[in-house]
């Protein structure tokens, strides 16, 4: 209670201090009214002390409530008891909130009404009622910017970005994140700066944007080190798992999930626990369905046992703490496994055993159907008739299989989740296939592919408007700079005309001083406009150092527009190269360096980097961690990008292979794809350059797929210079979400 005591104490003793308009009554005699409210406030503290041993703390509160006048002590009254009913009874919290809101409008009491608003969204939000959720919260906004309240504002932008991150509009989450910290960085809220670390590190994970979310992971990793934050820590390397898992790095990723899993298990950190199991788990089901793939069935038979036993620890674990969420999750996964585990089985030939793992599987779904069921967790249900279609399917029960299909695509159009929505006429596509229903088949693989054009083009949308949201603020710091120029010539015009008028003052009081003042009037005149000449020097220099910098970090055409038109416009590039670089082994040899030597070593190796791009026309985009990203043929077009980028990887490769003589350095990969991108300006205030596009995934595919001291490139690039330089082919390689994909390592010609 005593979080409600020190409310109580604001409103006793802070509040009549700054009580609004319509409220004059209380501040009539304010010594009589402070006594009063410290003898009335005393007596609840005894109240509350009695009572706390034979009554629960609601009915403590509820008590306090029944006597409370209507004053702004029962709006945060009732404003406790909403947040104290906010999981059990969500019915008589939004009653208690609803009032607390009502009453705050009449008193004009402003921060109680932000506070019951952003309560009422937090309930609203855990019971899955978003529209109801983002309208509370967009209320507690309005009222915490009258009130400037910078603390209350980013709070509820990072409420609104959760809403916006469970609904799987990571753009829109990534926005209002970024908005919650830059005002956490205006308050140097380093705690909270760094939360927001890790929740942009996932959002930019759930879009695939792998390096913004290693970037952002890092920063969170480096606060939790410096804390000595082993839960933080913990989270940190279960991110990093997630980041690794989805570049195919299933042996890192393992790594991190096993860091993740040894820490919460030290802490006793048992749900967080599950949550890396669970990680673990779903690595070791993907790698095992790779090994079918690849007709290495007894690693899969490994794999798959394993993925099963972990899986199965999870369950235990989530039964022990009563987490039916997490139970529902968990039934959902093993039922995932066996099902794969099944088609394994029909792949060596083993149809009885294929239809037995496929049952366990139907047995698992309806586990985690009855937990989504009670949780009311719609979005569990919809990977739940996903599961049960794929098996149903597989068992050619092609009626049980349209049944789930159907119920998968008619809750995913309610949610309005058009991704499942797009699974679903998938699935139908293959079922009706598979029948032999051809026609029926393609009707529904045009509406799949219609939809996937529409979720592309949406995605395409919403990049554009969060782009336009985080460059908002240009135009306005540009025009802050521009405002203290004119301000410094300003005060340097009124500092000349004071000294003028104070001359012309002293020549009338006497003219025999007139020589002397008209001397003292010339001298002091030229040093005023030698101090503006001055000053107008610092002015140039500050605008020319802006522009330098600005020239850093962007292209000139980039720069130039963004200074004319206070925007940049995202920009299509049909034909570019980007290469992406990685240092093998980095994570070993860092470990061996201090932090100063590993600073050191990076920069050495990227200012080498940096200068071989200036060498071939190649323009830097980023470096994330240890990884280099550069793109050629952009912002200016050019014929010879696919063969400036290559020179620039084997010039790359010479310069480490050179480094390596005299000092223990990293080995490098290198991967290079050409296609079409989409090109503009990220960010705040610490605005950068940045393109997104297929070819630039396809270019990361190709690193990672690469190996130390070599070049790899796609045949797309390979057809447009294949008569430049020597290459080998390496025949179709896995990448993922691309399949097999041909790969190239190339040379110089010798």
């Amino acid at each position: 209670m005593s979080g409600f005591i020190l409310k109580l104490y604001e409103v006793f003793f802070i509040e009549p201090q700054k009580t609004q308009q319509g409220h004059k009554s209380l501040m009539c005699s304010f010594v009589p009214f402070v006594v009063q409210k410290y003898i009335y406030i005393v007596f609840l503290i005894g109240l509350l002390s009695s009572t706390t041993n034979a009554q629960t703390e609601l009915d403590s509160m509820l008590q306090l409530l029944n006597g409370a006048k209507q004053d702004t002590t029962r709006v945060l009254i009732l404003d406790e008891l909403g947040w104290m009913l906010k999981m059990e009874d969500p019915d008589q919290a939004r009653k208690h909130l609803n009032e607390a809101i009502e009453l705050s409008n009449k008193l004009n009491y402003k921060r109680g009404l932000s506070k019951a608003w952003n309560d009422l969204g937090v309930v609203e939000t855990i019971h899955n009622n978003i529209e109801a959720a983002i309208e509370a919260n967009t209320n507690a906004l309005k009222i915490r910017e009258e009130l400037g309240d910078k603390k209350g504002i980013a709070s509820v932008y990072n409420n609104l970005a959760s809403i916006y991150d469970e609904q799987g509009k990571y753009i829109e989450a990534i926005s209002n994140y970024q908005k919650s910290k830059q005002l956490r960085e205006e308050l140097k809220d380093t705690a909270r700066i760094a939360r927001l670390h890790y929740n942009l590190a996932i959002a930019h994970d759930n879009l695939g944007n792998y390096v913004e979310a290693q970037n952002f992971i890092l920063k969170y990793r480096i606060h939790a080190e410096q804390t000595e934050d082993e839960e933080a820590l913990a989270n940190a390397f279960n991110v990093e798992g997630n980041i690794q898992f989805g570049l195919d790095d299933f042996k890192a990723a393992l790594v991190s999930y096993s860091k993740a899993d040894s820490l919460y298990a030290k802490l006793e950190y048992d749900w967080e626990r599950a949550t890396a199991l669970t990680n673990v788990g779903s690595i070791l089901g993907d790698i095992a369905d790779k090994e079918v793939d690849a007709e290495n069935f007894n690693e899969a038979k490994i794999l798959f046992d394993s993925a099963i036993d972990i899986t199965k620890e999870v369950i235990k674990i989530r039964t022990e703490i009563e987490d039916e969420s997490g139970l529902g999750e968990a039934y959902n996964n093993i039922g995932g496994v066996y099902k794969d585990y099944g088609s394994y089985k029909l792949e060596i030939g083993k149809k009885n055993e294929a239809n037995q793992f496929w049952n366990i599987a139907l047995n698992y779904f309806r586990k985690a159907e009855e937990k989504f069921d009670s949780t009311n967790s719609k979005k569990g249900l919809l990977e739940v008739y996903n599961g049960y279609g794929d098996v149903y399917r597989r068992k050619k029960d092609f009626g049980e299989a349209k049944n789930y299909t159907q119920k998968m695509l008619d809750l995913a159009i309610e949610l309005g989740d058009q991704r499942f929505e797009r699974n679903a006429y998938k699935d139908f596509s293959k079922i009706y296939a598979t029948q032999g229903d051809y026609k029926t088949g393609y009707d529904y693989e045009k509406k799949y592919n219609k939809l996937r054009h529409v979720i592309i083009n949406e995605d395409r949308a919403r990049s554009l408007v969060y782009q336009r949201a985080l460059f908002g603020d240009m135009q306005k710091d540009l025009e802050v700079e521009r405002q203290a120029a004119r301000n410094a010539l300003l005060d340097a015009k009124i500092e000349r005309e004071a000294i003028v008028r104070n001359s012309l003052i002293g020549g009338a009081m006497a003219l025999l001083l007139l020589a002397m003042l008209l001397y003292n009037r010339y001298r002091i005149k030229t040093k005023a406009n030698q101090a503006l000449e001055e000053k107008n020097i610092i002015i140039e220099k500050e605008r020319e150092r802006s522009d330098e910098l600005l020239l850093n970090i962007l292209p000139e055409e980039t720069a130039n527009e963004l200074k004319e038109k206070g925007s940049a416009k995202a920009r299509k590039y049909d034909s570019v190269t980007v290469l992406f670089s990685d240092f093998k082994g980095f994570t070993m040899i860092a470990e061996k360096l201090t932090p100063e030597e590993l600073v050191a070593e990076l920069d050495a190796c990227f200012r080498g980097f940096d200068a071989i791009m200036d060498k071939y026309n190649v323009e830097k985009i980023k470096t994330i961690g240890d990884a280099y990203m550069a793109v050629g043929g952009l912002p200016e077009p050019n014929q010879t990008h696919p063969q400036n980028v290559i020179n620039a990887a084997l010039e790359m490769q010479a310069f480490m292979d050179k480094r390596r003589e005299t000092v223990d350095t990293f080995q490098m990969r290198v991967g290079i794809h050409t296609g079409s991108v989409v090109a503009g300006v990220v960010g705040n205030r610490k605005f950068a350059y940045d393109i997104w596009g297929d070819a630039v995934n396809l270019a990361a595919r190709m690193e990672s797929s690469g190996e130390p001291g070599k070049v790899n490139i796609s045949e797309v690039t390979l057809a447009l210079v294949k008569d430049k330089f020597k290459w080998i082919s390496r025949g179709k390689i896995a990448a993922k979400n691309k399949g097999e994909v041909e790969m190239f390592f190339v040379e110089r010609l010798s």
